[in-house]
């Protein structure tokens, strides 16, 4: 489980190293070749204590023992050195903090996620790639928390630390603009996230991934921005072109399948196109429901897009029994695709 290969021959260089001058002092008996194994030994001894306490986290998950898959993750994390195994120790990290979101215990929640980074910062420094995975980390659980003007500030450092170590123009770099800017939209300040919507838009376009399916992201981020602006002819035009990349692929192509379904069927409620809103909001739904109740998309969206598509529904105007049989089926159909799955393997 641990991400082991690099760091490893990283720490066997430095015991060969070590090896040679210690062979200069006391000559050739057979102390180093000791001493190698027994860094050797040591690195196996972790990676396997890492491997079997986290497993043991993910069934106490599974079962819904959260205290205890909270823990046992702590404990795993414990056992993967940070400055070697750092993103097992980041994995484990994450997992304890998603124990603590599913009790429901907000204010801990945040408050790892925050000596998460700072830890990061500590161990990797500001401009290291997973310190930047857990600024974007804590800035997910202060935003589903409703923190949202605490998650702004960590939206923007993001940023700037993607920029030091990328270049202003970068994919990563694209993506944590329009993150930011979607949040500065739920905020209200819609012309800053228009403006910065475009600034991604036009990156991905300059670094060539518009030929990409996941280029709807960024396209769909952009419509929703201009519909709350009220450009309607651009945010339409916009939508139609992300919406047919949507119909063209399968949610394995997109990298954030969920937000761009539910985003488009919002736009296109608004819009008052049901027929496509509520296939979106199907679809969107639906691949909720195929998850485990213990994943993380699941346990933070799945009551947002079923409100969605609630909403689309009743536009349509089915009452509320109705309602509730149509999104009861959802879970039957979801149910049924996940046995088949299971049977297959």
């Amino acid at each position: 489980m641990m991400h082991s290969l690099s760091s490893l021959s990283a720490c066997l260089c430095a015991v060969v190293c070590f090896m040679g001058a210690v062979e200069s002092q006391a000559g050739s008996d057979g102390r180093t070749e000791n001493l190698g194994s027994a860094s050797a030994a040591q690195e196996q001894s972790a990676e396997d204590k890492f491997d079997a306490t986290f497993a043991k986290g993910m069934v106490a998950l599974k079962n819904k023992s959260l205290e205890e898959a909270r823990l046992l993750f702590i404990a795993a994390g414990e056992a993967a050195d940070i400055s070697k195994f750092p993103m097992s120790w980041l994995t484990a990290q994450f997992n304890a903090c998603h124990a603590f979101c599913l009790q429901g215990r907000k204010a801990e929640a945040e408050a790892l996620a925050k000596q998460i980074v700072i830890r990061c910062e500590s161990s990797l420094g500001e401009e290291d790639r997973l310190t930047s995975e857990a600024l974007g980390y804590l800035a997910f659980v202060l935003t589903q928390n409703g923190h949202l003007a605490d998650a702004e500030p960590v939206y923007r450092r993001n940023v700037q630390v993607l920029e030091s170590k990328y270049g202003e123009e970068h994919y990563l770099v694209a993506t944590a603009i329009s993150k930011h800017a979607s949040l500065l939209q739920s905020l209200g300040r819609v012309r800053e996230a228009e403006k910065l919507q475009r600034k991604a838009l036009s990156i991905v376009q300059k670094v060539g991934f518009d030929s990409h399916p996941d280029f709807c992201y960024f396209l769909t981020n952009l419509a929703y921005c201009l519909q709350a602006a009220q450009k309607t002819d651009e945010a339409n035009e916009l939508m139609q072109r992300a919406f047919e990349i949507v119909q063209s692929s399968s949610d394995a192509d997109l990298t954030s399948a969920g937000l761009i379904l539910r985003k488009q069927a919002e736009f296109y409620r608004k819009e008052q196109n049901l027929d496509r809103a509520e296939a979106l909001g199907h679809r969107a739904l639906l691949r909720l429901a195929k998850r485990p109740d213990i994943n993380r998309a699941r346990f933070f969206y799945y009551d947002l897009v079923a409100d969605v598509y609630r909403s689309i529904l009743e536009a349509r105007g089915l009452a509320g029994a109705e309602v509730d049989e149509i999104l009861r089926q959802v879970e039957v159909e979801a149910l049924a695709a996940k046995t088949a799955v299971s049977t297959v393997h």
